[in-house]
């Protein structure tokens, strides 16, 4: 390389690392280009670089002032590019320091408010309308915050928190008010958790004498002795659990059961059948309809994953409190009194027709005194209990202890049977493996006092 290409490339470095230097100590990119520019026109270096004292300016000065002889321009282009370059830089610098000024928020504006907003509401991320970012959100800069602001942030954010925490609590108590209002005013109370949630009615608790009675010439030996039983509060499914709610649970969970069931055959007798499901349980079925064809175990697998969903104890309920639900206060072996068909859809009996020949719409025939649906006719219904013989039990929950837990019960009676087995007392037992076109179930949950 000659001495001039040598010169040249040390001018080159030594305004780049003086810009460099300079931006560095002044956080601003402008400002050390301005220091590069004016570095490479002061730079117009002696012809040998062995000198090292040498006085570099770019006026005229005095011959005495200069050891060595000083390197002018030696063109007119070269001035020329140096002064643009001190022009460019200018500008640089002045249009960094105007878009570093900054712009004062609209009198009224809450600037912590986007930011409290997008922490809590949408994991920091700004709003947006139309492909557009809303004028209403300010993205912080994050290369501005400093330690007080993002403490500032943590503070918001926390008072928004404890702030919800307040207002679920507040509501839960407003819930309990008006809860207590309509029992003190004898309503009943509804709940839904979720949208695709069975309907529930919250039952209040009480006494009743569960069983058959004594003059119960229909009576079956394992619906005795009648005895009184206690029921605390809880909640019960209006309506048995639809097609279209159990499809919700199958296509969410994958959960399916063997593509058999036991149906009618051609003889009238029940048998197992292939190919025979809750998706086509061999008659027609709308959404609207009490799922079928779901074993005990099905069932219960079903409220587990709608508890983990909503948080909330749901079961299956206990045989006590199943008829404390179907007698709904009364004593008589049907709930009702007058025609059969305006209240269950059954087997055929003379002189009623209720409209189905199989399984009807949940909810298409009156309701009892809780303002339950369904509870004897349609399908019949599972239950938490293990199966006993006896049937002594005077607690309210669940018995789970003793007897055969391979079978379990079922209560209600179904549109297959007589009027004497939709007895509010008929009792029917099955292995817990088993599923029957006309057997289904609904839910119970723990209600909030």
């Amino acid at each position: 390389m000659t001495d001039k290409g040598a010169d040249r490339l040390k001018v080159a470095c030594v305004s780049v690392t003086f810009g460099v230097l300079i931006g560095a100590l002044t956080e601003s990119f402008a400002i050390g280009t301005y220091g590069l520019a004016a570095m490479f026109c002061l730079s117009r270096w002696p012809e040998r670089w062995r000198y090292r004292h040498v006085s570099i300016r770019c006026t005229n000065v005095s011959s005495a002032s200069r050891p060595v002889p000083f390197h002018r321009p030696r063109s007119a282009v070269a001035v020329a590019a140096s002064a643009a370059a001190l022009v460019v830089a200018g500008l640089v610098v002045l249009w960094d320091r105007s878009a570093s000024v900054p712009v004062p928020a609209p009198a009224g504006t809450d600037v912590r408010a986007p930011i409290e907003r997008n922490a809590v509401g949408d994991g920091g991320r700004p709003e947006v309308d139309g492909g557009r970012q809303s004028a209403s959100v300010v993205p912080p800069d994050l290369g501005a915050r400093n330690g007080s602001d993002q403490a500032a942030e943590a503070t918001a954010v926390m008072e928004l928190r404890a702030a919800e925490v307040t207002a679920v609590a507040e509501q839960r108590a407003a819930e309990a008010t008006a809860a207590a209002e309509q029992r003190a005013a004898g309503q009943p109370r509804f709940i839904r958790d979720c949208d695709f949630c069975p309907e529930l009615v919250v039952i209040s608790a009480g006494m009743f004498m569960m069983g058959s009675s004594a003059d119960d010439d229909a009576a079956n030996p394992d619906e005795r002795p009648q005895h009184l039983v206690q029921v605390d509060r809880f909640a019960l499914g209006r309506y048995e659990v639809t097609r279209g709610e159990y499809a919700v649970f199958a296509s969410e969970t994958g959960y399916s059961e063997d593509s058999r069931c036991q149906s009618l055959d051609d003889s009238g007798r029940w048998e197992w059948q292939e190919g025979v499901s809750w998706h086509d349980p061999g008659f027609i079925q709308e959404d609207r309809h009490p799922v079928v064809c779901v074993s005990w175990e099905g069932a219960q697998a079903y409220v587990r994953w709608l508890s983990a969903w909503t948080r909330e104890n749901y079961r299956l309920p206990s045989e006590s409190e199943w008829e404390y639900a179907a007698r709904a206060g009364t004593t008589t072996a049907w709930y009702w009194a007058g025609n059969q068909c305006e209240y269950a859809n059954g087997g055929n009996v003379a002189g009623c027709d209720d409209g189905a020949m199989w399984t009807a719409p949940t909810g298409s025939y009156a309701e009892n005194n809780f303002r339950l649906f369904d509870m004897l006719g349609n399908v019949m219904e599972w239950v938490e209990d293990c199966w006993h013989d006896d049937y002594y039990s005077k607690v309210g929950t669940a018995w789970t202890v003793g007897g055969d837990c391979s079978r379990r019960v079922l209560r209600g009676g179904s549109w297959f049977d007589d009027p004497q087995d939709l007895r509010s007392a008929t009792r029917f037992d099955f292995p817990i493996g088993d599923r029957r076109s006309n057997a289904g179930f609904r839910v119970a949950r723990d209600a909030l006092d």
